[in-house]
């Protein structure tokens, strides 16, 4: 098997700073993707409020977290 054979068929990133009031719903819509064949990153920019714990609840999901300062 060679690497590309691993490597998903596309990606997916999504940008938040202080996201709580959708970041759930967006997870929620790539759980239910029929294509599954993405890896899924999120570019946090130090959210205030409670983001991060969204992302810490659906890391069955997230492959990267990226925590901007």
């Amino acid at each position: 098997m060679s690497t590309t054979d691993a490597r998903p068929e596309f990606s997916i990133i999504t940008v938040t700073l202080n996201s709580e009031a959708t970041l759930q719903r967006c997870i929620d819509s790539l759980k239910t993707q029929s294509n599954q064949d993405f890896e899924y990153i999120i570019i946090d920019g130090v959210s205030q409020d409670s983001t991060l714990q969204i992302v810490k609840a659906n890391n069955d999901v997230i492959d990267t977290l990226v925590s901007e300062v």
